[in-house]
């Protein structure tokens, strides 16, 4: 099951994040400054001190409606593949305790995949 972009799930995400004024924070990669080799005598590198991370800034709807419509058929496919694995039948209480263990690996895998700066 795949959502097209802009479908009914995105806006009502989007709907209940403002409903609840829940706000989502991404953070920009951080910049990578490479070091310059030293010249003449072959010398050890002075080490540098990692770049400073940028703060993280919200999320607006826009950029999260675009990683929800990249991230939601992950998840979706992942748990359709996982309800068919089950088939029709019952499951017993070990089993939708398993299920619920798997449905959230799956979400979880989709974001760290997808989303890793996001939080």
């Amino acid at each position: 099951m795949t959502p097209p972009a802009g479908s009914d799930l995105v806006k009502a995400i989007l709907e209940a994040r403002r409903k609840a004024g829940t706000v989502i924070l991404s953070a920009p990669p951080a910049p990578i400054t490479p070091q310059r080799m030293p010249e003449g005598i072959p010398t050890l590198p002075k080490l540098l001190p990692p770049p400073t991370p940028l703060p993280p800034a919200p999320l607006g709807d826009t950029d999260l409606a675009a990683l929800l419509t990249r991230l939601l058929p992950q998840v979706l496919g992942g748990i359709d593949q996982v309800k068919a694995a089950l088939g029709d039948r019952r499951l017993s209480f070990p089993e939708a305790l398993s299920l619920a263990t798997t449905v959230a690996g799956v979400v979880s895998l989709a974001v760290r995949d997808g989303a890793p700066l996001v939080w």
